[in-house]
C-alpha cells in the first residue's frame, strides 16, 4: 500500500512538514480570533440600537421598549433568573459528564498505550461534576 502525500490538501505546495505543524494551529488562532471579535462587534453594536431606541421612546415621553439579553431595566423577576441559571448548570453539567463518560470508555479500549488514556474522559467529567454541584447550590440559594 502506497500512500500519495500529495493528494493531501497542503501538500501540493511543496512545505516542509515543520511549516505545516506551525501554518494550521497559528491559522486556526487567528480564525477563532475573528469569530471572538466579530461576535463582540455585532453585541456591541445590538446594545447601541437597543440604547437609542430607549434614548428617543424618553425623548418622545414613550416607557421603555423590552429589554433584550440584559439590556435596559429588567422585566423578569430574580427567581426567574436563578431558575434558569440552575437548569442551565444541570443541563450543561449532565452534559459534560456524559461526554467525560463517552471519553473514558471510548479512551480505555485503546490498545498499546503507556498508561490509560481513559483518563483524558476525567476531565470533563470532573467539570461536570462542578457544574452539578453548582447546580445545587443555585437550588438551594433560589428558595430562600
Amino acid at each position: 500500500m502506497h500512500l500519495d502525500l500529495h493528494s493531501l490538501s497542503l501538500a501540493f505546495l511543496d512545505l516542509p512538514p515543520w511549516s505545516v505543524a506551525i501554518i494550521v494551529p497559528v491559522a486556526s488562532l487567528v480564525f477563532v480570533g475573528v469569530l471572538i471579535v466579530s461576535g463582540m462587534y455585532f453585541h456591541n453594536r445590538r446594545r447601541e440600537m437597543w440604547h437609542q431606541t430607549a434614548r428617543l421612546a424618553l425623548e418622545k415621553g414613550q416607557p421603555l421598549p423590552p429589554s433584550f439579553e440584559g439590556f435596559g431595566p429588567s422585566d423578569a423577576p430574580a427567581a426567574n433568573v436563578r431558575q434558569a441559571r440552575w437548569r442551565g448548570y444541570l443541563i450543561s453539567g449532565l452534559i459534560n459528564l456524559g461526554i467525560g463518560a463517552g471519553l473514558f470508555l471510548a479512551l480505555s479500549q485503546i490498545p498499546g498505550t503507556a498508561f490509560n488514556v481513559g483518563y483524558f474522559g476525567c476531565i470533563p467529567g470532573f467539570i461536570g461534576i462542578a457544574l452539578l454541584i453548582g447546580a445545587v447550590i443555585e437550588a438551594i440559594a433560589s428558595r430562600k
